[in-house]
């Protein structure tokens, strides 16, 4: 399966895992993203604008999936 608009990638916060990624599988059935899959989009991620903001996330088949805001990273 490829990310795109139609399996689309969501992040929520974890109580005290972090990030946990989530794709949408189809109608409202949504996959949790194993850790290392996650790591591997992290690597891959690029900060953009997004809704007037600044974000970091991944990009697929031209659509950008929002990680988190950039300043959280900045932070870091």
């Amino acid at each position: 399966m490829t990310v795109d608009s139609q399996h689309p990638l969501r992040f929520e916060r974890g109580a005290s895992e972090g990030l946990k990624p989530y794709v949408r599988v189809r109608d409202d059935l949504w996959a949790l993203v194993k850790r290392a899959l996650f790591y591997d989009l992290v690597a891959l991620g690029a900060i953009e604008r997004w809704r007037d903001e600044i974000w970091f996330g991944v990009r697929s088949r031209g659509v950008f999936f929002p990680m988190c805001p950039a300043s959280e990273i900045e932070e870091l």
